[in-house]
C-alpha cells in the first residue's frame, strides 16, 4: 500500500489496490479497508485493464512466456491477476518475467522496448491503443470474475473515530 499522505493525515480516503492493502494491514500499517471501489467483470469486453504489447508476435497468453511485463506494483492484485488470467488462458505465468512500473510510465516502456508488455488500466488503456499498442488478454476476466480489484481505504485511527461513517466490509 502506498499513500503516505493518507497515513500523515493529508487526506481522508485513498484507493487503494485490494492485494496490497490486505497485505499492509496484516503487517501492521493502521489502514482499514471501507469499500469496494471496482471489481473485475465476468466480460472481457467491459475490462478497464489490459496487457497490452508493440511486438505484432504477442498474441496471447502463451505469447508472455519468456517476455517481460510491467505491473504497478510487484506481488499486487495486477500482478496476481496477470499471473491467473495467463495460467487460465494458456500460457505459463512462471515463464513470465513481471517488474514493477508505475501507469504513465508503462506505454512508453512497451514503445521503446524497456519491456515487452505491460498491465494499464483506463486511461492508460485508451492512450496504448490509441499509439499503436494492442491487446493480448484482458486479465480481470479471466482471472476471478468478481473479485474486488481496488478498495477504498482510511486510517485506521479516522476509521476507528468515524464507525458511523465508514463502514466496513
Amino acid at each position: 500500500f502506498r499513500s503516505p499522505r493518507l497515513l500523515n493525515g493529508e487526506l481522508t480516503f485513498a484507493l487503494g489496490d485490494a492485494a496490497g492493502t490486505i497485505t499492509a494491514a496484516s503487517n501492521g500499517v493502521g489502514i482499514a479497508a471501507t469499500g469496494v471501489a471496482t471489481v473485475s467483470p465476468s466480460d472481457p469486453a467491459k475490462d478497464y485493464s489490459s496487457i497490452v504489447a508493440k511486438n505484432p508476435d504477442l498474441k496471447s497468453a502463451a505469447d508472455l512466456a519468456g517476455h517481460t511485463v510491467a505491473v504497478n506494483q510487484l506481488n499486487g492484485i495486477a500482478e496476481l491477476t496477470a499471473k491467473a488470467a495467463i495460467d487460465k488462458q494458456g500460457g505459463d505465468s512462471g515463464q513470465v518475467q513481471f517488474v514493477e512500473l508505475p501507469f504513465p510510465q508503462m506505454n512508453d516502456a512497451v514503445t521503446t522496448g524497456r519491456v515487452d508488455a505491460a498491465l494499464v488500466v483506463e486511461p492508460f488503456l485508451t492512450a496504448a491503443t490509441s499509439a499503436g499498442l494492442h491487446v493480448v488478454l484482458a486479465p480481470q476476466a479471466y482471472a476471478v470474475a468478481g473479485l474486488p480489484s481496488t478498495i477504498f481505504v482510511a486510517s485506521q485511527p479516522y476509521a476507528s473515530e468515524n464507525a458511523d461513517v465508514v463502514k466496513r466490509f
